[in-house]
């Protein structure tokens, strides 16, 4: 078990320290900085809690699949659980980027803070296929695609 879920915990750890790290800067250029920070932290939850279904959805169906020694099917379903979770991180992209204004204006009035968050909003929309990526894989390795291979 903690061979499979250290590293997980790691990287969730890790995030948590560097946001850490981030708001003690941000909160360094001011409160309406630091507003904008954590508003757009909370808007990308939309994008990083999808991920992380696909995450979870990729992890059970891979590991059943690996179990039944199906892989070349598991590495089918790693595929797939990376592409769907791709394709929505990045549509969760577009709309950040196109409406981070209006998007930010539901959660604040004070002009700093909008004109912040527009541009840190717009900067995690460019990534948000890449973290579609990175955390729909973070459980399932792809499969290897030789049967018999060990996992």
């Amino acid at each position: 078990m903690a061979a499979i879920g250290a590293p997980i915990a790691l990287i969730g750890f890790l995030f948590s320290a560097v946001y850490l790290g981030l708001s003690k800067i941000a909160a360094g250029y001011g409160t309406p900085i630091l507003a904008a920070l954590g508003v757009v932290n909370r808007i990308e939850g939309f994008s990083y809690l999808t991920a992380q279904g696909f995450s979870v959805a990729a992890t059970t169906v891979v590991g059943q699949n690996i179990g039944a020694g199906l892989i070349e099917r598991a590495d089918r379903l790693a595929r797939m659980a990376r592409r769907w979770s791709v394709a929505l991180t990045g549509l969760y992209g577009l709309v950040f980027f196109i409406l981070a204004e209006p998007i930010l204006r539901l959660f604040s009035h004070d002009p700093t803070v909008v004109e912040r968050g527009i541009f840190f909003l717009q900067l995690v929309a460019i990534a948000q296929p890449f973290m579609g990526i990175d955390i729909a894989l973070e459980g399932p390795w792809p499969a290897p695609a030789t049967p018999g291979r060990p996992c």
